[in-house]
């Protein structure tokens, strides 16, 4: 037996036919390395720098999606973004 919780409530708690993804990576939004400082200039650019972040996640859900995947398995986290997509998508996201 696997002890996971589901990311989302509302996620399905059957899944027939799943194809399952098995990660080692987190599933948050992306961030910068330690020491690595992004200098903004304009206030108006900070949502553009949060949106990109949001949108490396996205690209990183549908490339497994795509792929066929049903149900999500990760060792790592899932933040409430990914967790948000993956449900809209109709896809269980299960971690530790």
């Amino acid at each position: 037996a696997i002890q996971t919780v589901k990311a989302h409530q509302s996620m399905p708690t059957i899944v027939e036919k799943a194809k399952i993804a098995c990660l080692d990576f987190n599933l948050n939004k992306f961030r910068l390395q330690l020491g690595i400082q992004v200098l903004v200039d304009d206030p108006k650019n900070l949502e553009l720098i949060r949106q990109k972040e949001c949108n490396v996640l996205k690209d990183r859900l549908n490339k497994i999606i795509s792929a066929g995947a049903n149900v999500i398995l990760t060792r790592m986290g899932i933040d409430d973004t990914a967790s948000q997509y993956m449900n809209a998508s109709g896809v269980l996201g299960l971690r530790r």
